[in-house]
Formats: structure tokens, C-alpha cells, sequence
């Protein structure tokens, strides 16, 4: 707490996870969630203050959480899922995803936010013979947009995975659903309540919530529309300028000629992030074009709405981390259908020994480079 008091009173800025690191203990000790971070809801801070109280550091409980989120990945891939490696391909490729580890070890909200996203497609799938389930999913949205609103993407895909597949009575329950997400939602606030605001006071804290989040988004200066694609599909960040600064023997600093080029993502996987978004897109039009279409509408639906929500404003390459697991899913999915389409298994089980093996060189081997320059 003793590297915190600098900023607490006002002389010390922090980073992002630094904040959330300080907010969490302030919360876990009874702290009113208005006082420090305001601008995101407060459970993924009570779940990393909870890891400072019990391991004395703000990480543990997010690898832990980590760990869990493979676990329900494997199980949401069993339930869709059939053949034998697809089903674990998903856990393959999202524990080797370099943005996923990066975040694994961070005192960052969206590792907690990316389990409950996860968990919410879960209970999802298995609410088809069990409705009683439908309403653990709602249960499970709620928590996943109290970590996090970048989870909202979740609310048109389970729209879109009722009326695709005819689910009547899950879409009859969806305005109810919404009222279980909002309780949930407005539980995790129970310390604010604690304080003596009322309901008309948390409205406004959304509403300031809002305003703070199109600040940030829109009104900063934005990129073009649908950026998010550069950066997804090529790890293009953007346009950068590069200078080389000396210290000189006086103590002057001496600039270089700037070097301009592109910043790249360097957890970008070429193997893994641009098929997944084709696998995607593929798997969203057969769906709507074959009699009789195969494969889990949820998946590419969820994966390309995480991705239509981070296409305006100013956003970050781990918005899209909550979705990212379902891209893998999607794209495993259309991998297995291919599969199954081919009558000689064997060339297809050699090419996908092979694309397994290039994912593990590409995580352990290749290291990307932040900066390349272009003259």
C-alpha cells in the first residue's frame, strides 16, 4: 500500500493495472467504488483486491481465473465441438496467444472479464435442453459486464444465437434475462448502495460512466472507422515516428533524424487472429446459405460483434481479448467441418499436425518487432 500513497494524494501518477491494483485494496477494505476509478464497474477490483488480501499481490487471482477461463473453454468446446483435436484446439491456441498471457500477468481487469464471457457462452449452450440454465447465463452477464462493459457484444449475440436457431421460448425469456444481468450488474455496486446512495444516484454514476467513456472514445480524435481491423488482421498499430535520443557528454540531449514507419503489435499471431476472422465470416455465411448448415452460430456471431463494437473511437487491442476466445472457437469449429467434408483423413491429419506445431515454434521462436521502418 506504501508505493500507493504518492497517488492517493494526488503527486504520483500510475498505470493502468497500478490503478486497478490500488482501487481493488481500497474496495476490498470497505472503500465507496466512486472514490478511486469510478469509470469502470467494480468487480474485476474486488476480485483483484480479494488477491492482494489472500496472496499478497494483485496477479495470483488473475491467474488463477486465467486457468479456469481454459477450463470452461474446453468444456464450451465439448458441448459444440466432436471430433478429437478440434475439441482442444481452442485451449491450444488461446494459452500459446501471447495478448492473452500478457494480460494473464497483469493486474488488468479484462483477464476477469474474458472468464465470465466465456462462462456466459457456456451456460448459453447448455440452456438448449435445460431452460433452467438460461437464467445462471443471464447471472453470468451481468457479471461479465460488472467487470467490464466491453462484454456488451454478448447482448445482440444472444440475440442472434436465439433467432437463428429458433429457440422461441430463449427469446420470449430475453427481456426478463436483461432484468437478471441488471441485478447482478447492480449487486456488484453493493458497497455504493452501502454508502447511502440510492437507485437515482447509481443511474447518475452510469450516466457519468458513459459520458467519461465517449470522452475517452470519441471525442480525443479517433482513427478511421473499423481501424480495429488493421490492427487485428496485419498487428498494424499505426503510423509512427521514431527518433534516436543520445545523452552528450555535457549532459545536453542530442535528436537523430526522425525514422518513420508502422507500430506493430507484438502480440499478434498471423496463425491464429486473421483465420480466425475468416473462419468467421465463412462460417456466418454457409450458416445462412445451406439447407442444412452445421457448426455453432454463437461462436462467429459473438466474435464478429466483439469486433463491430470496437470499430468506432479510439480503442485498444485488448478490447477485443473477451471476444477473442470465440474467434478461436468459431474458427476450430470451421476447421472440424472442413474436416469432416474431406473422405482421405490422412492428409488432413498431417496438415493439422503441422499447423499445431507452427503454433507452438510461432509462441516459443518468433519474436515480432514493435517498429518497422519504412524510409
Amino acid at each position: 500500500m506504501g508505493k500507493y500513497e504518492g497517488a492517493l494524494h494526488g503527486g504520483m501518477p500510475l498505470s493502468d493495472d497500478e490503478l486497478y491494483a490500488l482501487a481493488g485494496w481500497l474496495y476490498i477494505h470497505g472503500g465507496n467504488p466512486i472514490d478511486v476509478n469510478f469509470e469502470h464497474p467494480p468487480l474485476a477490483k474486488y476480485l483483484i483486491g480479494l488477491s492482494e488480501l489472500l496472496f499478497g499481490n494483485p496477479i495470483a487471482m488473475g491467474i488463477i481465473f486465467s486457468i479456469a477461463t481454459l477450463l470452461v473453454l474446453y468444456m464450451a468446446s465439448r458441448r459444440s465441438l466432436r471430433v478429437f483435436p478440434f475439441t482442444v484446439l481452442p485451449i491450444l491456441i488461446l494459452g500459446s496467444d501471447r495478448l492473452y498471457l500478457k494480460f494473464t500477468y497483469t493486474s488488468m481487469l479484462d483477464i476477469y472479464a474474458v472468464f465470465f464471457t466465456i462462462l456466459t457462452v457456456l451456460l448459453l449452450l447448455a440452456s438448449k435442453d435445460n431452460l433452467k440454465r438460461l437464467h445462471l447465463a443471464y447471472l453470468a452477464l451481468g457479471l461479465a459486464l460488472s467487470c467490464k462493459w466491453t462484454t456488451a457484444f454478448l447482448v445482440p449475440s444472444i440475440l442472434i444465437h436465439h433467432a437463428v436457431n429458433r429457440e422461441w421460448r430463449h427469446l420470449k425469456y430475453f427481456p426478463f434475462g436483461l432484468l437478471i444481468s441488471f441485478g447482478a450488474y447492480t449487486a456488484s455496486y453493493a458497497a455504493f448502495f452501502a454508502y447511502g446512495n440510492g437507485l437515482m444516484d447509481f443511474m447518475e454514476l452510469q450516466l457519468r460512466m458513459l459520458r467519461f467513456q465517449h470522452f475517452m472514445r470519441f471525442e480525443r480524435g479517433t482513427p478511421p472507422p473499423f481501424w480495429i481491423l488493421l490492427n487485428f488482421l496485419g498487428g498494424i498499430e499505426g503510423p509512427a515516428e521514431h527518433r534516436t535520443v543520445t545523452l552528450a557528454s555535457n549532459n545536453t540531449l542530442l535528436y537523430g533524424a526522425p525514422s518513420y514507419g508502422l507500430s506493430m503489435i507484438r502480440e499478434w499471431n498471423p496463425l491464429t487472429w486473421p483465420p480466425s476472422f475468416s473462419a468467421s465470416l465463412l462460417s456466418l455465411i454457409r450458416h445462412f446459405t445451406s439447407e442444412k448448415p452445421k457448426g455453432e452460430i454463437l461462436f462467429p456471431a459473438s466474435f464478429l460483434c466483439s469486433l463491430f463494437i470496437a470499430a468506432y473511437g479510439q480503442v485498444f487491442i485488448w478490447y477485443i481479448l473477451p471476444g477473442l476466445p470465440l474467434g478461436f472457437l468459431a474458427l476450430s469449429s470451421f476447421l472440424e467441418g472442413e474436416y469432416e467434408r474431406l473422405r482421405d483423413k490422412r492428409i488432413a491429419n498431417i496438415l493439422l499436425s503441422i499447423y499445431m506445431v507452427l503454433l507452438l515454434m510461432f509462441r516459443f521462436l518468433v519474436k515480432l518487432p514493435s517498429f518497422i521502418p519504412l524510409h
